[in-house]
């Protein structure tokens, strides 16, 4: 598995894979699909295609700023779902957003979202609830290597 820069050519799979997996949602909580806003939070964004087996299994959508990695889409192709795919997938945001120095990664799900489950069995805790989605959160850790050698003084700005 890998994770790889999308291209404007990868737009119509991640469009509609997000279609495609929240459609029941919308339905739900009496969404439309907005296509403009997609493409306008696909340019705003670090738009990643997940890529497994020589084919497209995934999409997932990071902004990154001073203090946080928003995560604004991470979907999963259905025949590629239950299989830790996910998991591996927010393993790796997680390094990147380490990477930058940034500890904190959010998102939004549906309430009704099985996602809400998976996201809190990596450590995500709902810090908000609006009308259809609940806000999450998860602070990460430096890494073991760091953080020993941030207490014992060993890190210096040309390491980092």
């Amino acid at each position: 598995m890998k994770l790889v820069s999308a291209t404007e050519m990868d737009i119509p799979f991640a469009e509609s894979l997000v279609i495609h997996n929240m459609d029941p949602y919308f339905r739900e909580y009496g969404m439309n699909w907005d296509p403009d806003r997609f493409r306008e939070n696909w340019a705003q964004a670090i738009p990643l295609i997940l890529e497994s087996e020589g084919s497209r299994a995934g999409y997932v959508s990071l902004v990154m700023d001073d203090t946080c990695t928003y995560i604004r889409d991470l979907q999963i192709v259905a025949a590629h779902q239950g299989k830790g795919i996910g998991s591996w997938v927010m393993r790796q945001v997680e390094q990147m957003s380490r990477d930058r120095n940034l500890f904190k990664l959010r998102l939004r799900t549906f309430h009704s979202s099985p996602a809400t489950t998976f996201y809190r069995k990596l450590g995500f805790e709902i810090k908000k609830y609006e009308e259809a989605t609940v806000g999450m959160e998860k602070v990460l850790t430096m890494s073991c290597i760091s953080e020993e050698a941030v207490l014992i003084g060993q890190v210096t700005s040309d390491e980092s």
